[in-house]
């Protein structure tokens, strides 16, 4: 896979979760919108955690981290509601 490709899929995994947490929330479904915006943030919470503990990858995010997501690197999951892979929402 390029970093074109993962790029876009990324991009596409954004949008479709975007889309359904404004569906969710146009139809007043506020813990269906919850739900969704906490399965996203956990599958890049996790992604990032990974990239964090990899030096070749670390370096790409490292000070934005710092800066913007200081959670990600002290581990810290108070922001969202964090799900095991596979897990349901509650």
């Amino acid at each position: 896979m390029t970093a074109k490709s993962v790029a876009y899929s990324n991009m596409l995994a954004s949008y479709q979760s975007n889309a359904k947490i404004s569906s969710y929330l146009a139809a007043n479904s506020i813990s269906s919108a919850k739900c969704e915006a906490d399965l996203h943030a956990t599958a890049e919470y996790d992604e990032l955690r990974r990239c964090l503990g990899n030096d070749a990858c670390k370096g790409y995010i490292l000070d934005a981290a710092r800066e913007y997501s200081p959670e990600l690197i002290s581990g810290q999951q108070n922001l969202f509601t964090h799900y095991k892979v596979g897990q349901a929402c509650k």
